[in-house]
């Protein structure tokens, strides 16, 4: 079923860079290396898309995401990987190590 919000470009742009991910209805989980927790970008009906990070059972709110989906796909997805590692933890890629 395709995504009108974007998140079938998000999709695509993490699957080139090989970034290992599960695409919801309304949502994209990232899961983290060493099963430290996932991020979460979800997007709200009316609102812009908001970025969550759940790592070792602490939740944080990493805000929303101005820019749209589907234009910026490849920038967005750059973008939520630099984030995560500036955290200290890595998104896992479909080698099984970090991406």
């Amino acid at each position: 079923m395709p995504h009108a919000d974007g998140l079938d470009e998000l999709s695509a742009a993490l699957r080139a860079g090989e970034v290992v991910h599960v695409l919801h209805h309304d949502c994209i989980h990232l899961p983290l290396r060493d099963d430290a927790g996932h991020l979460e970008v979800k997007v709200w009906a009316g609102h812009p898309p908001s970025v969550s990070l759940t790592v070792r059972g602490q939740w944080m709110d990493l805000g929303e995401i101005e820019e749209d989906l589907a234009t910026h796909a490849q920038a967005i997805a750059q973008r939520l990987t630099l984030q995560l590692r500036q955290r200290g933890v890595e998104p896992v890629n479909r080698g099984g190590g970090a991406a």
